[in-house]
């Protein structure tokens, strides 16, 4: 038989029996398929007759289905052992996946026939289509088929559009004008960081919904830290998810009063790593100062002056 040709494959297989199993049931399974007859044909017989094979049926022999399925390791040939082919054909045959005539004496054969084959094949083709021997008709039915497919697509494709702009309008209602001003200005900041200058509505949806995790304030100050860091101008939303997570309210509220009034320098935005390690250290002083009778300053000027502490 000629390996020309396509069958039906269903995705309805990832819950079956057979994908639950080593992978060589499925295999052997797949390899059957591909095997068996899409046309009824004879095999001429040493007495003049001629033996009959069906569509959905393929005459083999349990070492012939082993070789069939071999594969390679590198540069070695890996082959099942008959034995282990044999079991897994009778599994088939409890499962009622396929059935199997076996001719005895001097007429030893394997005759296969897959019990839904009809299933595996393409849709039935009209009696106005005309079938060729590479199989036109079956190439234009798919071509119907694939083109009815982009059409689906396509308006599934409109409808999660439509969806996503009315649920970023949903998202956007939430915020005061001034804020959304900002978070404008923001998208085109994000939109920068894009090679074609262009950012997909998924992509507004996911920056709307992490938002949406966090107080206004929060938000306000990740926007305008990032924004107003020119070595980062390059960098994506996460780098402003980053700030969002890592800021407490507390911090937000305290810094976002200097950046709206633009008294806070961009050297010190979003430094609340600097914050922490300056109270550590003060607090250390603090404790020096305690254990030396009040004397530390005069032994470490530098950092009083760096803590702005007074002295």
């Amino acid at each position: 038989m000629a390996v020309n040709g396509y069958i039906r494959d269903h995705r309805r297989e990832l819950q079956s029996d057979i994908w639950a199993m080593p992978p060589l049931y499925h295999r052997l399974w797949q390899y059957l398929k591909y095997k068996v007859n899409y046309e009824d044909g004879e095999i001429p017989k040493t007495d003049g007759g001629v033996f009959l094979i069906k569509k959905g049926q393929h005459l083999t022999s349990v070492r012939g289905l082993a070789q069939g399925i071999s594969w390679y390791e590198g540069v070695q040939k890996k082959e099942p052992n008959p034995k282990t082919i044999a079991s897994i054909l009778e599994w088939m045959v409890k499962r009622d996946m396929i059935t199997i005539e076996r001719g005895k004496g001097n007429r030893e054969y394997t005759l296969i026939t897959l019990v839904n084959w009809g299933n595996y094949q393409p849709q039935a083709v009209t009696d106005n289509s005309e079938v060729t021997h590479d199989g036109e008709a079956r190439e234009q039915q798919a071509d119907i088929k694939n083109k009815e497919l982009r059409r689906i697509n396509k308006e599934l494709i409109k409808k999660d559009i439509k969806d996503s702009s009315a649920e970023i309008n949903n998202f956007r209602s939430r915020y005061f004008p001034d804020l959304i001003k900002i978070i404008d200005e923001y998208l085109d900041f994000v939109r920068e960081t894009r090679k074609g200058k262009n950012i997909s509505d998924s992509i507004i949806l996911k920056i709307m919904k992490y938002f949406d995790k966090y107080t206004l304030e929060r938000v306000e100050y990740a926007i305008r830290t990032h924004m107003g860091l020119p070595e980062k101008s390059s960098a994506k939303e996460e780098y402003t998810f980053a700030i969002v997570k890592n800021t407490t309210d507390e911090e937000a509220n305290r810094k976002l009063t200097a950046l709206r009034n633009g008294t806070q320098s961009n050297d010190k935005i979003g430094n609340s790593r600097f914050d922490q390690n300056k109270s550590l250290l003060q607090r250390e002083m603090e404790e020096l100062q305690n254990e030396q009778g009040g004397h530390a300053q005069g032994t470490y000027p530098d950092l009083h002056g760096l803590l702005n502490i007074p002295t």
